[in-house]
């Protein structure tokens, strides 16, 4: 008997393979900026060559066959190049920035709602105009603006054109060892400036509308949030449905926020594919019951995807929704007119559109989370429901809800570590909960949305919504409490989650197709990955380093000893929180330190001057001056913090640093003032608020 042929994996889903060039092609576009000239003359040559192929004989094409598919994937590796150089706002010739000088006015556009924030509001301008002397010069592009609050002053509605003055200013990173790299993420959005704008500053030039697609997405959207506000009671209660139905996160607490990320359901206040899935599953649901959809099925599926889009324009239309609308899309055109399609071949079609739309979606962490999911739970969940067989009919459904929760945890771990440095333990318990509430949420939200109209229903209603959010929230918190809730300060770099994320496909391969290629890929895979991690282990178990961080209004420092470090500075950043994880918790996992040191007797201090091995050092605060000593001390360095009133002379009376440092707990002006003086004094000075932080390794 002849054994079955299986169709190879590659042919199946040809869209994945050609998706993957082009993905290589939008990384080399990115890194290696090349030039546009040569990405066309390159292409040019190909589609010369392609055009004399097809006039060679037949037998020599046949010979050459396999040619034509490495041209082909070269010339989607180029295009991903071109559409990278594309993207980037700079290379537009009109953008603002080639003739921007410090005389210029900008007439701009206001181009969303505003963002209401404690001091002030945010928004992004899309730059009209320029204004040099008397010439007014047509641009584009756009800023990321802070006006200053003011409750005398109405702020411009979304598509006011305004004129304000050049104050633009680089966008930079904080500047602290692993940090956020927020330059690239705003420049992924084509925003490279930004500026802080009192009220005295702008001037409204003409209350203009916005275009009718963005004036139905914010219109939907700030109806949506007013119903929910009005009929659901509670602070958090109003912001997680908000976050749930709308994606609109401003009012989230910061330490709910964080509760959720530590149990591993995050995602369910991220609006995303888990709700358009959802939306999905009820209109399957409903349709299937409908003789007329149940036999035309290409009805069923335009019906499910005009439901889907409208779901996702109704609730905000924000690029994370969309993105999964395009999956949802391709997927249920693929099950539905292609009856023999793969499930692979859809979500590999969708990503190819989404990336040639907008190639920096390759970047967005909520476009790999999304796709590296759905691909676990296609993959992974049958195989994992089918390894305990459970009689009872309601425990069989939690078993198969449950292996869908943990397919998808599995397949994204590599990119949770890489991303986040941490592991919710518990996943599996409050997504088991989280998943089916937060599915008969979004079913009540929508009937709150649909019969808003109808008040008492609307309050009974909202009722049960800030009930069921209030039952969430609890969980959250309890599971969140427990000590052995979450690992946290786990080291990855992009080195050990790649090998990680090899082995896993590599495992999973071998587990699908029984084919023993994959078995000793996987072994090598996840040897390299454990021989970089325990390489990462050692070279950090022998560092020493004084890391003086850039954190806004404050003082922080760590001394780095192996992988433990010792703070010193402000109390508000000694304590687990916000700024805590925002600007001390990157830099701690970037270099493997993940325990306070035990050994404090390592460094001494008497009043601010301190002492670390061989390394001594002043911190100037707030008083107001020092005692001058017969022979000012050497010190390696002398940091200025809090605006301290001392003179600068005074404290040089007292210590000879080898360097001056001002950290972010100092106004700007006062920083330059320093500056000013070291320079006349001709001693070496570092600002870390533009500077960055200031690293001293001692080995």
């Amino acid at each position: 008997m002849s054994r079955p042929y299986i169709i190879p994996f590659w042919k199946e889903a040809p869209m994945v393979r050609l998706l993957f060039p082009l993905m290589l092609g939008i990384v080399a576009g990115w890194y290696l900026q090349i030039e546009l000239l040569f990405l066309l003359f390159f292409s040019g040559c190909l589609a010369a060559g392609a055009i004399i192929f097809n006039y060679f004989p037949e037998h020599i094409k046949y010979n050459l066959r396999g040619l034509q598919g490495f041209v082909l994937h070269v010339f989607i590796f180029l295009l991903g190049a071109m559409l990278t150089w594309k993207a980037d706002a700079r290379h537009d010739k009109n953008w603002y920035g080639h003739i921007l000088n410090s005389e210029t006015r900008i007439i701009a556009r206001v181009a969303e709602p505003w963002v209401i924030k404690a001091k002030s509001s945010k928004n992004r301008l899309e730059i009209l105009y320029l204004v040099q002397g008397d010439s007014i010069i047509r641009v584009s592009g756009s800023i990321l603006t802070y006006f200053g609050k003011d409750s005398t002053v109405d702020l411009p509605q979304a598509g006011s054109i305004i004129i304000l003055p050049n104050k633009l200013v680089r966008i930079q990173n904080g500047g602290n060892p692993g940090s956020f790299n927020y330059v690239r993420y705003a420049a992924f959005r084509h925003i490279y400036h930004q500026a802080f704008i009192r009220k005295s500053e702008w001037k409204l030039v003409s209350r203009e509308g916005i275009d009718a697609y963005h004036s139905f997405i914010f219109g939907m959207k700030e109806k949506v949030l007013k119903v929910l506000n009005t009929y659901i009671p509670g602070k958090d209660e109003k912001a997680i449905a908000a976050a749930l139905i709308a994606g609109y996160k401003e009012d989230l607490d910061k330490e709910l926020v964080q509760a959720y990320s530590n149990t591993g359901i995050v995602h369910i206040i991220a609006i995303s594919g888990l709700h358009l899935g959802i939306v999905y599953v009820l209109l399957a649901w409903l349709l299937a019951r409908v003789k007329y959809f149940r036999r035309q099925r290409w009805v069923q599926a335009v019906v499910i995807i005009l439901c889907l889009w409208l779901f996702a324009l109704v609730t905000g239309g924000s690029p994370s929704v969309l993105r999964s609308a395009v999956m949802f899309t391709m997927v249920v055109i693929g099950k539905s007119f292609f009856r023999s399609t793969s499930v692979y071949n859809a979500l590999g079609a969708s990503a190819f559109m989404l990336l040639v739309y907008n190639p920096y979606y390759l970047w967005d962490v909520g476009f790999q989370l999304s796709y590296v999911a759905v691909l676990g739970i296609v993959a992974l969940q049958n195989p994992i429901f089918r390894l305990w067989y459970i009689p009872q009919k309601y425990l069989r459904k939690a078993w198969e809800l449950l292996s869908v929760s943990i397919a998808a945890q599995i397949a994204t771990l590599p990119f949770v570590l890489y991303y986040f440095h941490q592991f919710p333990v518990l996943f599996f318990v409050t997504n088991l909960f989280a998943v089916p509430l937060a599915a008969v949420l979004v079913y009540a939200e929508l009937a709150l949305l649909i019969f808003s109209w109808l008040k008492p229903v609307a309050i009974f209603l909202g009722f049960i919504i800030g009930k069921l959010i209030g039952a969430l929230n609890f969980l959250v918190w309890q599971i969140n409490d427990l000590p052995f809730a979450l690992l946290d300060n786990i080291y990855a770099n992009f080195l050990t989650s790649a090998f990680l994320l090899g082995s896993l496909v590599f495992l999973v391969l071998w587990v699908r197709t029984k084919a023993r290629i994959f078995l000793p890929a996987f072994v090598f895979s996840l040897g390299i990955f454990s021989v970089a991690h325990l390489y990462a282990l050692f070279t950090a178990s022998k560092q020493e380093a004084i890391i003086i961080y850039n954190v806004p209004n404050f003082t922080a420092i760590d001394i780095l000893y192996g992988r433990n470090y010792f703070y010193i500075g402000d109390s508000i950043l000694s304590r687990p929180g916000i700024l805590q994880n925002f600007h001390l918790k990157p830099s701690r996992n970037n270099f493997h330190a993940s325990n306070p040191l035990k050994d404090t007797s390592m460094v001494r201090h008497v009043g601010n001057l301190w002492r670390y091995q061989s390394k001594t050092f002043l911190i100037a605060g707030l008083m107001t001056s020092y005692k001058p000593v017969p022979e000012p001390i050497p010190v390696d360095f002398l940091l200025l913090t809090h605006n301290t009133r001392a003179s600068l002379a005074s404290l040089l009376e007292v210590v000879k640093p080898g360097i001056i440092i001002a950290d972010a707990s100092n106004k700007l002006w006062k920083i330059d003032g320093w500056k000013k003086d070291c320079e006349e004094l001709a001693l070496p000075f570092h600002s870390v608020p533009q500077q960055g932080a200031y690293v001293l390794h001692l080995r």
